[in-house]
């Protein structure tokens, strides 16, 4: 699938996709001739031939409810870090206003629903950060695990699409190396 990228079902989860870039160029490295120029090219981001899913729109009118699965600073910092040119609280920046419903359109497209996760989320939410501590265990809500997916998703498909830039205009491999 990451050697033809023009194939069905491609990978879109960035960190498993890259993941498995770095494990086929070890094997390249360590069996010459495993792929073929193409195929190896076909590992050089961005892959502008990846065949990414279509992206929609959550439309909180004709949707299903799916309730506040993003926090604040996922919103604003997280998925605001993907526009290049948006400030901080910049909530009306169109690049912005897009991405925000792309992700909770995928979040909603994985099965996200308040009538379902809602309650449990707030209830874990709500467990004081002392008692979490006291455990080493750390518990995540529902609404952030598919936040993830769904950033991590979207971010491949803007890498290809060549609209992750660093400041000098490259495609920025290591924007993500905060996250």
């Amino acid at each position: 699938i990451l050697t033809d990228p023009g194939k069905s079902n491609p990978i879109e989860h960035y960190l498993l996709r890259d993941y498995l870039i770095g494990i086929l160029r070890v094997a390249c490295l360590l069996s010459p001739g495993l792929l073929n120029e193409k195929q190896l090219s076909s590992l050089d981001y961005p892959i502008s031939t990846y065949k990414h899913k279509k992206w929609g729109e959550y439309n909180k009118e004709d949707d299903d409810p799916i309730g506040y699965p993003v926090h604040m600073d996922f919103e604003n910092y997280t998925l605001g870090g993907l526009i290049s040119d948006r400030g901080n609280y910049d909530y009306d920046h169109d690049d912005y206003k897009k991405v925000v419903a792309n992700i909770y359109w995928r979040i909603h497209d994985l099965g996200y629903r308040d009538k379902i996760f809602g309650d449990t989320d707030k209830q874990i939410a709500n467990i004081p950060f002392y008692r979490r501590a006291d455990n080493d265990k750390k518990i995540d809500r529902y609404g952030k695990k598919y936040s993830w997916i769904a950033y991590f998703e979207l971010y491949s498909l803007l890498l290809d699409q060549g609209r992750i830039l660093d400041y000098d205009g490259d495609i920025d491999l290591d924007r993500d190396s905060d996250v």
